[in-house]
């Protein structure tokens, strides 16, 4: 049998939710909302959801993992060659400096 989309993203909130330690019925009343806003939203439309991640996520997550010896690890997660590891690590310095200084 085929678990439903709802149940599945249910499953998936249920467990990140779980990790941020919120109590047992704030977390089931955070995912009924939740549930609640996008079936509202979406309920009878197809919905696609790409398999790539959003770049600038990604690329956030990967500077936030950085810790100057640990590009070989984060290519490996990743799937990124170290020079694309690299160039996102330098971009995202940048943008962090532009941000502090204004620019």
């Amino acid at each position: 049998m085929q678990t439903d989309f709802v149940t599945e993203m249910r499953e998936i909130l249920a467990r990140e939710i779980k990790l941020l330690s919120v109590e047992s019925k704030d977390a089931d009343r955070l995912i009924d909302k939740i549930t609640l806003m996008i079936r509202r939203k979406y309920a009878g439309q197809p919905i696609y959801i790409s398999k790539r991640s959003n770049r600038k996520l990604r690329n956030a997550e990967i500077y936030g993992k950085f810790n100057g010896s640990n590009t070989s690890q984060l290519c490996r997660d990743y799937d990124l060659c170290a020079q694309q590891i690299r160039r996102i690590i330098e971009s995202q310095r940048q943008l962090r400096q532009r941000d502090i200084f204004g620019h």
